[in-house]
């Protein structure tokens, strides 16, 4: 290499092969010539009450090369858990993040090999394990079902069309969404509004993003929380007047779970929401399982610190080994208490999938006095204890005593037929010092209208712009 001139430069000139006889003083001293080793593992090895929503994580004595790394967590019976790997370079941690919260009380094992920047491999991988907790941590809210630093596969489908996007979800906890957040890519422009609505189509919560950047995550906060049940399935939604949203085929192939959240598998319903038009509508067209990557604002109705799993209750015991029971459809008279420190609760079979436990309370007839209708819902929180198998509903604060109460409990139990949920209802019992059907003391239970669930409406057509 060559330069003609009266000072240093960069020499960008060759000819003919020559050589100038020019040489590098190379000096390898200080870099490794050994494999790297793990100076911290977390969950380290045998920790026990360890959250299910841990991730696992490795850091080495020096820089990693990510391309060379092999990193699996399995449960008890060899089954990998699904995740995803990351590396912060600054501590040289290698991080796996399961895609969703790992089981109860569960022990898993994980395992990692990796090589050096400089190509030096660990001859063998490093296997340790560890135990999940009993119970789930209260989450830290806001929530979503992606962090702020996701970023789509697709940010431009280049389809210019104004249309509605969604997203079907459910959380695990009572609590109120606060709000709808979308991707945006920089050519997504014009006005966009965010819609909360019920799985059946009825809007709960709508309103118009202000304060947008030119691309990235936009969020939008309803003018008033709305309470949502635990359990239940909405769709939160926002419109794209001049089309250009992101998009990723396929994502919903399986359910996203993100705790509390979760966004179902396509499956018969459909996830991956849109309709076209020029203005905010529901929903109701699904393609190829596409993630348009619309995502709620979820704030938890978290348990008291410390709160139990379940507490006793007015009742009712299932038979072992089925759902169904002679209890179903009794009336049940209510204690003196019925708050988040006393909530309602049955027990389930010892196969019960816990995962599949859902439990409801609503009226079963109008209530004096606080405008409220039958099948208005109540608000709180669900929990279910896997050693005991009992489930609990911990309203979000004292349910009125002169009102009636049908308690809905679905499951799926291990190697049995499909059954039908159980419910029942607690009626009204007359408190000391007052007449029948009178309020006692304590401050009722807040609730905004509710919507007891039902079948999506919609189907599956093509959809252009997803290839």
């Amino acid at each position: 290499m060559f330069a003609y001139g009266s000072s240093t430069l960069f020499p960008g000139n060759s000819y003919n092969d020559t050589n100038y006889w020019v040489d590098p003083v190379f000096d390898n001293t200080g870099v490794p010539t050994t494999p790297p080793t793990i100076t911290n593992k977390t969950p380290g090895a045998g920790a026990a009450s360890v959250s299910p929503t841990t991730a696992v994580s490795v850091s080495f004595s020096y820089a990693i090369d990510m391309s060379a790394v092999t990193f699996t967590v399995k449960d008890g019976s060899g089954t990998s858990v699904a995740g995803s790997l990351s590396y912060t370079s600054a501590t040289n941690t290698v991080v796996f993040t399961p895609d969703s919260p790992l089981a109860l009380s569960t022990a898993y094992t994980a395992s990692i090999q990796a090589s050096d920047i400089n190509g030096n491999a660990m001859t063998a991988p490093v296997t340790w394990s560890f135990t999940t907790s009993a119970t789930m941590p209260p989450p830290s809210c806001p929530c979503t079902l992606w962090p702020t630093t996701t970023v789509p596969g697709t940010v431009d489908s280049g389809d210019g069309n104004g249309v509605e996007l969604g997203v079907r979800f459910s959380s695990t906890l009572a609590g109120n969404v606060d709000g709808v957040r979308f991707y945006k890519s920089a050519a997504n422009t014009g006005t966009h509004t965010g819609t909360l609505w019920s799985s059946t189509g009825q809007q709960l919560a709508t309103g118009t993003f202000t304060g947008e950047t030119a691309s990235g995550w936009q969020t939008l906060t309803f003018a008033s929380p709305v309470a949502v049940t635990a359990g239940t399935q909405y769709v939160v939604s926002y419109h794209a007047p001049s089309g250009h949203y992101s998009v990723d085929a396929g994502y919903f192939t399986n359910t996203h779970n993100y705790y509390p959240l979760s966004a179902p598998a396509s499956g018969n319903l459909g996830n991956g929401m849109y309709s076209y038009g020029p203005a905010t509508m529901f929903p109701t067209n699904t393609y190829n399982a596409a993630n348009y990557w619309v995502d709620p604002v979820f704030d938890a109705a978290a348990p008291p610190t410390g709160q139990a799993a379940a507490l006793s209750s007015p009742a009712m015991r299932t038979t072992t080994g089925t759902l169904s029971s002679k209890a179903s459809g009794t009336t049940f008279r209510q204690d003196p208490l019925m708050d988040q420190q006393h909530p309602i609760t049955t027990v389930l079979p010892p196969t019960t999938e816990a995962a599949s436990v859902k439990m409801t309370v609503v009226t079963a007839a109008p209530v004096p006095g606080q405008e409220w209708p039958a099948g208005t819902v109540m608000p709180g929180y669900v929990t279910y204890d896997p050693k005991t198998h009992v489930v609990g509903f911990h309203p979000s604060g004292m349910l009125p005593r002169n009102a009636s109460y049908r308690v809905t409990v679905d499951a799926e139990v291990e190697n049995d037929d499909p059954v039908p949920p159980i419910t029942w209802v607690i009626a009204p019992t007359p408190v000391s010092g007052h007449g029948p059907g009178i309020p006692g003391q304590g401050t009722p239970v807040g609730v905004a209208p509710g919507y007891l669930p039902g079948p999506a409406s919609g189907g599956r057509n093509n959809r252009p712009g997803v290839r």
